[in-house]
Formats: C-alpha cells, sequence, structure tokens
C-alpha cells in the first residue's frame, strides 16, 4: 500500500515538473562566429532596440513557451537569460506575452485537458563595449 502510495506520489510530481518546464529554442543568427559565454548576471534585459546604446552582433534568435498556469513572465524571462549568456550575450531584448491564469484554465492544466501559453521571444546581441561590465559581472556572481 505504501508503495502504491509512494509511485503515485512519484508520478505526480513529474507531472507537475515537466507542466513547469519550459521550452526553449535558440537560432544562431551568426553561425560562423562563436562568442565566449557569458553568465546570466552578465545579460542586460532591454524592452526594445532602440535601447541598445552601441553597436552590437545580432547573435541568437530565442523562443521560449510555458504553462502560463505553472509559469510566468520572470521565469520566462529568466531561461531566455540563460540561454542567451550560453551563447555570449551581453543583452537581450526581450517580449514576453501569455494570458493570465484562469480559474478555468488552472483546472484544466491540473487534469490535463488544457491549458493556455505564454511565449517570449528574444533577440540575443552582443555589444563590444560592454564586454568588460559582462566580465566583471561574471566575477562577481560566478554561478552559470
Amino acid at each position: 500500500m505504501n508503495n502504491r502510495r509512494t509511485l503515485a506520489g512519484a508520478g505526480l510530481a513529474v507531472l507537475a515538473l515537466a507542466a513547469c518546464a519550459t521550452g526553449i529554442d535558440i537560432t544562431r543568427t551568426t553561425p560562423t562566429r562563436n562568442f565566449a559565454a557569458t553568465c546570466e548576471a552578465a545579460v542586460t534585459v532591454l524592452d526594445s532596440r532602440a535601447r541598445v546604446t552601441s553597436d552590437y552582433y545580432e547573435i541568437a534568435y530565442i523562443t521560449a513557451a510555458g504553462n502560463s498556469v505553472w509559469t510566468d513572465n520572470e521565469d520566462l524571462v529568466k531561461r531566455m537569460k540563460q540561454s542567451a549568456a550560453e551563447v555570449g550575450a551581453t543583452a537581450i531584448v526581450a517580449n514576453v506575452a501569455g494570458p493570465s491564469a484562469t480559474g478555468a484554465q488552472i483546472l484544466g492544466a491540473a487534469v490535463g485537458t488544457g491549458d493556455a501559453q505564454r511565449k517570449g521571444t528574444a533577440l540575443a546581441v552582443f555589444q563590444p563595449s560592454e564586454q568588460a561590465r559582462a566580465r566583471a559581472a561574471c566575477a562577481s556572481n560566478p554561478a552559470r
């Protein structure tokens, strides 16, 4: 009896983790050029290309999606920053959108009959003028 409860609990935990997962897709825009990886702390989040204040290379286009019941905008931005850091970005121009979770969506996601997707896109950029700032951010926050 206890084994069944343990298995049932483990199964629910796996389902919950799967529902929380954020799907990420990275498309490199400069595949012939590699940039040294940075860290999440080094990646600045901007809301438009006009906010990029210096010359830059567009290095990747990132898309992220997650269940809006389990994923909020901060989760998507965090995953996009992590992905951007992997390809050497110093900033991302982010756009996140998605519905707020309603009672019906929460119930639907809980029983597996439906959900609403929260989606985000980001343009990962490398700014040569921001390299020193990025190195300093990664040195003071070494977690990658």
